[in-house]
């Protein structure tokens, strides 16, 4: 028996564990409702938003009909590559995907084959490049346009390793899962204030109460600031008060003794605080790039995203030319 495809091999770029909601998808290289003549190499996509049980096959007008695939897939993008068969007319592919827990996705797309050849279509890249988004990915396997960005799958679209939504191009934390928010790193939590004096206040606390930062007793009645009930006014003489002006008076008289011990401290806090501002410093010109970086990849993930609605059969060959060079002048 005669077949209606001849599938010759299959590529894919999975990940086992889900990436969306469960969901399959699929469409023919050159879009649902293109035509193709007998002999035409033809390339069926097939996504899985988790990982499935697959059934698909085709399905000629005159009701013959033809298994392509049979097995377990995994979450991502598959592709299946084949030669058209000799049945002229409309085909229809099939797919039914069924995940462990038993809900089942079907979907289907259609295409017309023709035993008259047809005229070759125009080359879309740019002229004489047979890869024009520069990404070591030919563009005929190319779905997704993405120039600057090389960090891809064997199917030319951006990758995310840490399958964190954000991807590599523009992760500044690949290798462990983040937040879009933070460029794909974890979040900040963010850091206690400096305490110059080091009483438990930190320097921004003690200005907005009008007590000293480098002042652990700002009154100078034996109490620090933090607690002192009131540490602008000092405590009168009660026999706390007295008590605290006695431990008072023998750290005055030790003050001596503590000069070259304050001195090495006063060395080492300067110390860990130009540290710190240079850490900083450097933090601060880290995020700079990494904005930067996403801005430049903006205009990028926006190709990818036309590209993929082109290679799914959402845009005509001609409605995509279009669209892209309104991209190129939106972004100019």
């Amino acid at each position: 028996m005669q077949k209606i495809v001849f599938i010759l091999l299959s590529t894919t770029a999975v990940l086992c564990e889900p990436i969306s909601a469960f969901d399959v998808r699929i469409a023919v290289e050159k879009g649902c409702g293109s035509t193709y003549t007998v002999g035409d190499s033809i390339v069926f996509h097939v996504y899985l938003g988790e990982g499935a049980y697959v059934d698909l096959w085709v399905a000629t007008s005159d009701g013959m009909q033809d298994i392509v695939r049979n097995t377990f897939l995994c979450a991502g993008a598959h592709t299946f590559s084949g030669t058209v068969g000799p049945w002229e007319g409309t085909h229809t592919v099939y797919v039914k995907a069924r995940n462990p827990y038993g809900a089942i996705e079907n979907d289907s797309c259609s295409f017309y084959v023709s035993n008259a050849p047809l005229p070759e279509p125009p080359f879309v890249s740019e002229p004489g490049i047979a890869d024009s988004d520069g990404d070591s990915i030919s563009d005929s396997d190319d779905q997704c346009h993405n120039p600057g960005c090389h960090e891809v799958d064997p199917q030319g679209c951006p990758k995310d390793s840490d399958s964190d939504g954000v991807w590599d191009c523009d992760d500044a934390c690949d290798f462990f899962p983040g937040i879009p928010a933070n460029n794909g790193c974890p979040e900040l939590v963010e850091e206690k204030g400096e305490d110059s004096d080091g009483d438990g206040w930190p320097d921004e606390q003690e200005l907005r109460a009008g007590t000293n930062p480098n002042s652990v007793d700002t009154d100078e009645d034996g109490i620090w600031d933090p607690k002192d009930p009131n540490p602008l006014k000092p405590e009168e003489n009660t026999a706390e008060g007295h008590d605290q002006q006695v431990q008072q008076s023998l750290m005055k008289n030790q003050s001596e003794m503590m000069v070259p011990i304050a001195l090495a401290v006063t060395g080492l806090v300067a110390g860990y605080y130009l540290f710190r501002k240079g850490n900083e410093k450097k933090k601060q010109e880290r995020m700079q790039r990494t904005v930067k970086k996403i801005k430049e990849k903006k205009k990028e993930e926006q190709m990818r995203k036309l590209k993929a609605r082109f290679v799914y059969g959402e845009l005509s060959r001609d409605e995509y030319r279009k669209k892209l060079k309104e991209l190129d002048f939106s972004n100019k």
